[in-house]
């Protein structure tokens, strides 16, 4: 009995050893192993925007397209897992089935029965208001004078703290950190643009062509002089690192203010 309970316990220990090491495997390659990502944008007659995002080799593949009407859909191994078509049209069969439910159930239902129900609803509304004056009292006193004035005091002093000013400055300096880091690697299109006056056109003209230094090589614009104008397409590919992201979390955690912020406000509201 010993020897089968010792067996047991090792399969488990086994199992469960197994289960950790899979688990490591799979937070090493999402830190590691970087998320592709592609978009296209295109304008001619209408918009159309397509977004792939891939992981592994395409292990999970994620696509959402855009162009009179929006579509997302998941692939995991090739094999499509989810789709909002799908989901709309199940979404569309229960609605109706619901529908033709309560089509028959309001058919056999008596209509003194029905009244009957109405009135009990209306009888235990009464009652809950009846049983908590309190609430609409509080409710009335939000919108007086003094409540608004309390209201508008206290955001005053959050606006004007310091600790906002911190958390607008350690935002702005987390998101600048990531652009830089998710921005595309490779962009290339085709642009066309032009204004009913010639003289628009060649303004706007003058503002790229300071920035061609910075433009990539492979992003062609062609000023239009003749007719009003935009058109073209854009197609911009990147990778993400898990691991990055993790860093600034962490780094955010870390600095020493941001969890006493948080503790501060969490108290401040219990």
């Amino acid at each position: 009995m010993l020897h089968i309970l010792v067996s047991i316990l090792k399969i488990i220990g086994i199992l469960l050893l197994v289960l950790l090491i899979l688990l490591l495997i799979v937070i090493i390659s999402i830190l590691f192993i970087p998320f592709g990502y592609r978009i296209r944008v295109k304008k001619e007659k209408s918009f159309d925007l397509k977004v792939d995002i891939s992981w592994l080799f395409h292990l999970i593949h994620v696509i959402f397209v855009y162009d009179k009407e929006s579509s997302f859909e998941c692939h995991i191994f090739g094999i499509p897992v989810y789709h909002t078509k799908d989901k709309k049209q199940k979404d569309k069969k229960q609605k109706n089935a619901k529908r033709e439910k309560q089509a028959k159930q309001d058919e056999t239902q008596e209509p003194e029965v029905c009244r009957g129900k109405k009135d009990e609803q209306q009888n235990s509304e009464r009652s809950q208001k009846q049983t908590d004056p309190g609430e609409h009292s509080r409710k009335n006193n939000d919108y007086t004078s003094k409540g608004f004035y309390d209201k508008l005091k206290k955001w005053k002093a959050i606006l004007s703290s310091e600790d906002l000013k911190w958390i607008v400055n350690m935002a702005l300096s987390t998101i600048k950190t990531l652009l830089g880091h998710i921005k595309p690697n490779k962009i290339k299109g085709n642009i066309e643009f032009g204004f009913d006056d010639p003289a628009n056109t060649g303004e706007l003209l003058g503002v790229i062509g300071m920035l061609f230094p910075v433009l990539p090589e492979e992003l062609i614009i062609i000023p239009d002089f003749t007719e009003s104008v935009f058109k073209g397409w854009i197609d911009a590919k990147g990778r993400i690192f898990g691991i990055f992201i993790l860093k600034e979390i962490v780094k955010i955690l870390l600095d020493g203010k941001t969890i006493p912020i948080v503790k501060k406000y969490m108290h401040k509201e219990a």
